[in-house]
């Protein structure tokens, strides 16, 4: 038995769920009550880990380097949450499913977005392109995108450097409302980017639908690119129909050089990955020092 009440079955479901999630997606997850146990303890203790990060100050951004393959040129960043623990760093993937569980993610993605914009209200030029990882309830209430943008004009931050990422998951459980934010957004200047394009529900009517302009190709696509050729059809098919639509390109995940001379010669424009560096609490800091 995984419950004696409707609300305790539905409980054990919603955590096999983020369990399956956990795990890689696209499988089934049958918890144990024991494993129903320890997971909810476990996540106890993580909302509180979570809720003292936060009053402790300790959600910090960090900053992953996008580079222009005509150029070879680093053009922006990518602006990840990270937590700082007893001297080691959190990644995102550790905490985001428990941070959006419990309602706590809205909070993450404010102070992400505040102390990025303050930092960079400090420097003299603004990278071309900072992409901002939107999370589902930050979509579903368009006051926090207004809210966003006041704080951009606040510091006099370029809006048109700004670039919203939203998964292919989230736009296709939340199509009007993701297009409604794409809209306010787009009408205030703020670009779009699908990310993990290619994974999961993955359809090219993503692109007509939705007015975006960069388009994220997901690293099991990118991973050996350079010797799978089934991958190579599909990026080179992706990259044909984003060419035509006026879309750019970015290839997530690239480790090798063999990997991003395959992906440049299928028209791939951007990319990022270990190859370039990895995401990093003075990375962005370290560009300006060298200008």
């Amino acid at each position: 038995m995984h419950g004696e009440t409707f609300e305790e079955i539905l409980q054990a479901s919603d955590l096999a769920l983020y369990e399956a999630k956990r795990r890689g997606k696209n499988q089934v997850v049958v918890l144990e009550k024991e494993e129903i146990f320890k997971i909810l303890k476990e996540e106890f203790q993580s909302k509180n880990f979570l809720n003292r990060a936060i009053k402790e100050d300790r959600i910090i951004p960090h900053f992953q380097p996008i580079v222009d393959l005509s150029s070879m040129e680093v053009v922006g960043y990518e602006i990840l949450a990270r937590i700082k623990d007893k001297g080691s760093i959190i990644p995102a993937h550790r905490f985001i499913s428990t941070s959006i569980k419990f309602g706590i993610i809205l909070k993450i993605d404010e102070i992400i977005q505040k102390k990025t914009v303050e930092f960079l209200s400090k420097k003299e030029n603004v990278p071309q392109m900072l992409f901002f990882n939107l999370s589902r309830p930050y979509i579903q209430d368009i006051q926090h995108l207004i809210n966003f943008v006041e704080l951009l004009e606040k510091n006099n931050i370029p809006k048109e450097n700004i670039i919203l990422e939203i998964t292919e998951e989230e736009a296709i459980s939340e199509i009007t409302v993701v297009k409604e934010a794409i809209r306010i957004a787009k009408s205030k200047g703020i670009r779009f980017a699908l990310d993990d394009f290619g994974v999961g529900y993955s359809t090219f009517s993503y692109i007509k639908h939705f007015d975006i302009d960069i388009i994220k190709l997901d690293g099991s696509l990118v991973k050996n690119i350079n010797r799978d050729e089934d991958n190579q059809i599909i990026v080179g098919g992706i990259s044909y129909i984003c060419k035509k639509k006026g879309i750019k390109l970015l290839a997530e995940m690239v480790e090798t050089f063999e990997e991003l001379e395959t992906l440049r010669n299928l028209g791939v424009s951007y990319a990022q990955g270990f190859l370039f560096g990895k995401a990093e609490e003075q990375m962005i800091q370290k560009a300006f020092k060298e200008v």
